[in-house]
Parts: structure tokens; sequence; C-alpha cells
């Protein structure tokens, strides 16, 4: 019967049959919640290996959702990814069915599913979909004795665009917050400073934020987890001086028709933000762009792991896209290189 593990929401099997006079154990995940749907699961699984052995084959065969159900339970649900693999696999198994055998996927079966899938999503969320199930496999082979298609991963990797750069300059800064409305101000001067994203700061609540201790923690950021950062002397202080409305604790709030105080909303801050922009006359930078501008200036001030904490980065790879260099920067560097290496040789007297 399937039963479930402790700290794992999917049902799992643990059956011993035996063939020919030996006995042979069957275990895993089925990947399911549902108890119904794990016993069918189960119960394919006692065939198929009940077949394995009687045709000779030492090795497990797998369906998608019992190698993805098993990474899931072993692996994937202690990193700080893990609801980004739960939205993967789910698109890999509405893509290419629960019970597709392991060994039955071939290339051109994955080819068939990058092009269902870039209609829906872009290449790079198509892309960190293969590499899941790329990692699935791996598991499944070498620690399942699952047997595993031979897949041209290289061929079905998709050409991404490059890595947008856009930091907010001290003029443009300047401009925006001269034509930003005012109530506007601290959550935008908020997300620049700490370089959180706008979801994050938007659902900010007093009992996560402690001034005395010079501390807040954001909860349930991208993939899942808290993260807490210190107070700056600067931030304090903006925090310190917010308004509060009777009844809300969320921190940031906004004046609906210019009386009462309101908490954001997902998108209620978008026009007045586009507003100021266009009046600011500053082209081509998104909200989000706030963060990228945040974490280049710590990357320059205090080094890309001090960026990483920050931001809140689980791989500090994750963090070397904002360690770009600014022209600005390269001029800076270019002369001072000059003026140590390249000094006129004193002509002889």
């Amino acid at each position: 019967m399937p039963f479930k593990r402790e700290g794992s929401p999917h049902y799992h099997y643990d059956r011993t049959i035996t063939v020919a006079g030996r006995r042979y154990r069957v275990r895993g995940s089925t990947g399911e919640t549902s108890k119904t749907r794990a016993k069918e699961i189960e119960e394919h699984a006692v065939r198929a290996e009940r077949d394995r052995i009687m045709h000779g084959d030492d090795r497990q065969h797998l369906t998608l959702d019992q190698a993805l159900g098993t990474y899931a339970a072993n692996v994937a649900m202690y990193q700080p990814s893990w609801r980004t693999t739960q939205s993967q696999s789910r698109a890999l198994l509405a893509s290419l069915q629960r019970t597709t055998p392991l060994d039955t996927i071939t290339t051109a079966t994955l080819t068939e599913h990058t092009a269902r899938r870039r209609a829906a999503a872009a290449n790079a969320t198509v892309n960190r979909e293969l590499q899941l199930l790329r990692r699935v496999l791996s598991y499944a082979q070498k620690n399942l004795n699952a047997a595993v298609p031979d897949i041209d991963w290289k061929a079905l990797t998709l050409r991404e665009p490059r890595e947008r750069v856009r930091e907010l300059t001290a003029d443009e800064e300047q401009r925006l917050f001269a034509n930003l409305r005012e109530d506007f101000h601290p959550l935008v001067r908020f997300c620049l400073i700490t370089g959180c994203r706008v979801g994050s700061a938007i659902k900010l609540e007093w009992r996560d934020v402690d001034l005395r201790a010079r501390a807040l923690t954001f909860r349930e950021m991208k993939g899942g987890e808290h993260h807490a950062i210190p107070l700056s002397a600067t931030l304090v202080l903006l925090l310190a001086n917010l308004p509060k409305a009777e009844g809300c604790d969320r921190v940031f709030l906004y004046k609906f028709r210019g009386k009462q105080l309101r908490p954001f909303t997902a998108a209620g801050w978008k026009k007045p933000w586009w507003d100021a922009l266009e009046a600011a006359r500053i082209p081509d930078f998104r909200f989000h762009d706030l963060r990228h501008t945040a974490l280049s200036r710590m990357t320059r001030a205090r080094g890309i792991a001090a960026a990483q904490k920050l931001a809140g980065h689980a791989d500090i790879t994750t963090t070397s896209r904002y360690a770009h260099v600014q022209m600005a920067d390269l001029l800076e560097a270019m002369e001072i290189a000059e003026s140590t290496h390249n000094r006129p040789t004193p002509r002889k007297a």
C-alpha cells in the first residue's frame, strides 16, 4: 500500500516480490498526492519490475513521474529552488505525460516538447526545464540503476537573448525622484537600496521589521525561502518615518486619491511609475532594474560576495550577472593604469 514519508507530500511504495524463487524489493516515490493515483503507479512499477527481472534486465524501468517524484523527495525539496522545481516538473509532466517510461524518451521526443513549450514560455524557461530533466535522468541512473536514454542535450538547447544590463545613472536617479509621486518615494528608494524585488517590498509587514535590532526579514521570496538583511542608518530613518494605517500591517502604503492610505497591490504602482519615467525622460528602464542597480553598486563597493548576501542568492553564479563593468568604471580603470604604467620616459640631459 502506498504510504507517506515524513516531510514529503507524495506517496511512496516499498514492496517485496518473488520471481523464480528469489525475492526482490520494489520501492520509490509515486510523485502523487492522490492515494488512488499512487496505487495505480505502484502496481505499474511492480509489473514493470517483474517483467524486467524475467527478461534478465537488472536495471529499473521507471516512468517519468516516478523519476521526478523520487528526485523531488530525495533531492529537490531540500533545496532553495524547490518551488521552481515543482513548476518545472509540472510543465514536463503535462507535455511528456506522467507514465512515459524514461528509456523511451528520445531526442526527437524532446524536440517536439521544446516546440510545444516555446509557444507558451521563453527560451530560457524551456532550457531550465530540460536541465531539470537532465539532472533527474542522471540521478535515476546513478542512484536507482534506472534505464535512461542517450539524449543529445546540446542539440536541444535554445538560444537565449543576451543578459539585460540596465543601471540607473546618478543623473537619472535625480530626475526620477523629481518626477515621481512623493508617496511612492519610500518604496522606490527602499528597492534601490536593498535590491529587493517589488513583490517582496510591497508584501513586507511591520512584524518583519526590527528597527531596534536594525534588521528585517523578507518572507517567502523567490524559491520559497526567508531572507534577512541588516538595516543601514538610511533605511532605519526611511522606515521609521513611514505613515501607518489602522488595521493594516503592511509597511509601504500610498495615498488613494490623495487621502486614504492603502497598501500597494501587485499592479497598483505601475501607472505612477511609468508616468514618472516618461516625465523624467528615462528610456528603457523597468522597476526590476532598480534591483540590478542596487546589486551592481554593491558589487563595485564591497565585492560580489556582499552582493550575493544582499540578494539572497544561493549560488554566487546567479549574482555574477551584476558584476558587469560600466563605461565610467572602465574609463577610470584605464586612466589609473595609464598613469601608473605609461609614464613618459625622462629625457637624458
